[in-house]
């Protein structure tokens, strides 16, 4: 049976330290600031919130998994960006259920949960059932990416005292960490053709975004702003699309791979976070909160044909990319 919406108040408030460290600029998006909070909370991007989802077509159409606080707590729901509807509930847990991952094969899932106290990363079928845990660590392990073969899956962990990235096999075996920096390394996002893990980190002073091999070598920063960079995702031609506060507040990006030819996509004072790459391969799915609370919007890869995906009071966030 589902919490009501009432209940979780007191929950979610002892959650706040661990949503700060798992929503980034969704809390700007939540508090429905737009340039200001840009400006006066910094530091909530610090220690970001990593989603990179790919679509599940399983269940629906066309969908995008994305997480939502609809039902009292954060779950994982599909949403069919057709029909603009969701098609799926995919998690019902008493935990907070965040950052779902689909496997290349798109029969797998996984996700981060608190439902057994601290974030652990989980695997569940496509369709929600078979959820079962991979990870078993004190530390906090959160933000899974696949690999393009699917044989592995890079992730978040502070078990060594700071977060960090690092790979594990895809049934939780073989665990190898990649980066190994005082500052904090998150939101690991697998390229396509399996030769970069992008990520993000404070190590300059500023969040940037870099990249690295998958077995930890040859690391290259490739944002270089005076402004916090986050929350990369890739597209199928082996472009980022990033979210940045380098103009002002926070807006999409893309550039190429190496870091040139960085380009603004979104000109709005809201703000405009956590892009992913829709099923089509031709479309962004992002957040914002232009329109008062965080929900999914969808346009084309040059910035163009905006599209309102839902309209809810609940907070809708982390959509999906292919």
């Amino acid at each position: 049976m589902r919490t009501p919406l009432a209940a979780p108040t007191m929950r979610r408030t002892a959650m706040a330290a661990m949503l700060v460290v798992l929503l980034g600029v969704t809390l700007a998006l939540s508090s429905g600031q737009g340039h200001g909070a840009a400006q006066a909370r910094p530091e909530a991007l610090l220690l970001p919130y990593h989603l990179y989802l790919p679509y599940v077509a399983k269940g629906c159409a066309l969908s995008v998994p994305f997480v939502s606080d609809r039902t009292g707590n954060f779950e994982v729901f599909n949403l069919d960006v057709r029909l603009r509807a969701i098609c799926l509930n995919l998690t019902n847990s008493p935990g907070q259920d965040v950052a779902p991952a689909v496997s290349p094969d798109r029969q797998k899932i996984a996700f981060a949960s608190d439902r057994h106290g601290n974030l652990e990363i989980f695997v569940m079928s496509a369709d929600g059932s078979g959820q079962t845990r991979l990870t078993l660590h004190p530390g906090m392990d959160y933000g899974p990416s696949w690999s393009p073969d699917g044989m592995r899956i890079a992730f978040v962990s502070d078990r060594d005292g700071n977060l960090e990235i690092y790979t594990m096999a895809e049934n939780g075996s073989n665990v190898v960490r990649l980066t190994d920096d005082p500052a904090a390394d998150s939101q690991p996002a697998w390229s396509p053709d399996g030769k970069h893990i992008a990520f993000t980190s404070t190590r300059d002073g500023n969040q940037e975004i870099y990249v690295i091999a998958p077995d930890g070598s040859n690391q290259r920063r490739l944002t270089w702003s005076s402004a916090p960079d986050a929350h990369p995702t890739w597209t199928r031609d082996g472009r980022l699309v990033f979210t940045s506060a380098r103009d002002g507040n926070f807006e999409l990006y893309v550039m190429n791979a190496d870091g040139s030819a960085q380009t603004r996509l979104t000109v709005n004072e809201a703000v405009d976070s956590q892009p992913a790459l829709a099923p089509d391969g031709q479309h962004i799915v992002f957040v914002s909160n232009r329109d008062g609370n965080p929900d999914l919007y969808m346009m084309r890869l040059d910035g163009t044909q905006l599209t309102r995906l839902i309209t809810s009071t609940a907070d809708d966030w982390g959509p999906a990319a292919q």
